[in-house]
């Protein structure tokens, strides 16, 4: 199985095998977790709703549509509810708690999840009936590559830098000029091109939003109503007991 789409749906969770190879998934808000193993197909988040069919003809109304399928392309990637696409104007209650991720290929999208979580427990959790609900996050393996594999519909720019993957797991500078239109095609094709984002590259060796940890290690009691009553706990490698992290 490649694709698992459940928008409109009400389910409140999903178990995928190890390995799986999902391109996509989407999901809707009333999914309370989700545990992702070796998912490596699975290489980003999609922030809008994504739209699988365009209305060809006919209406609704009366039950003349006649619909098709958009380029897949345009829906491929993880897709959450109310939290890939995360609003921070929204009124409504998130109920997606728990995210196990072991060595996916999300890429620093894994983190932007993570962090759209907190976002809504810091900004929701008076309200939520699920706050004494706590947040499970669990990132294992996950590398959060500053390099983005363009978009299957990118047109090349004339100078243009990108990077090539290489056969050994490392980027090379590639510039682009109208005559390697036929190069570049093959390799957007083959997803060996990428763009390097200057934000993720600045801060490639650490957690982007560290305040948060510090806030939990600071704050870590719920006795402060400034962080509705977030609690933090770590747990190292190889142990069963849960403290408060000393940095």
């Amino acid at each position: 199985m490649k694709e698992f789409r459940a928008l409109g749906t009400g389910i409140t969770g999903v178990a995928f095998a190890s390995g799986a190879p999902l391109d996509i998934i989407h999901l809707p808000a009333t999914v309370q977790g989700l545990s992702l193993t070796e998912a490596k197909n699975l290489k980003k988040i999609i922030t809008t709703k994504p739209v699988v069919m365009d209305l060809v003809s006919g209406s609704e109304l009366d039950h003349t549509a006649t619909y098709q399928y958009k380029d897949r392309n345009t829906y491929v990637g993880l897709y959450i509810e109310n939290l890939t696409d995360y609003n921070p104007s929204d009124t409504s209650i998130l109920k997606f708690t728990k995210l196990n991720l072991i060595a996916d290929s999300l890429g620093y999208d894994s983190y932007k999840i993570m962090d759209n979580m907190i976002k809504w427990r810091i900004k929701d959790a008076a309200a939520s009936s699920d706050r004494d609900k706590p947040l499970d996050l669990t990132l294992t393996g996950v590398d959060w590559c500053p390099y983005n594999l363009i978009e299957s519909s990118t047109i090349p720019e004339e100078n243009a830098l990108y990077y090539k993957a290489t056969d050994h797991g490392t980027f090379e500078e590639y510039y682009y000029d109208s005559s390697k239109y036929n190069e570049f095609m093959r390799l957007r094709r083959n997803e060996k091109l990428f763009v390097l984002d200057p934000v993720k590259d600045a801060k490639k060796d650490f957690i982007t939003s560290l305040e948060y940890l510090d806030l939990f290690i600071a704050d870590h009691t719920r006795n402060n109503a400034a962080y509705n009553g977030i609690e933090c706990r770590y747990r190292a490698d190889n142990s069963t007991r849960y403290e408060i992290p000393n940095i």
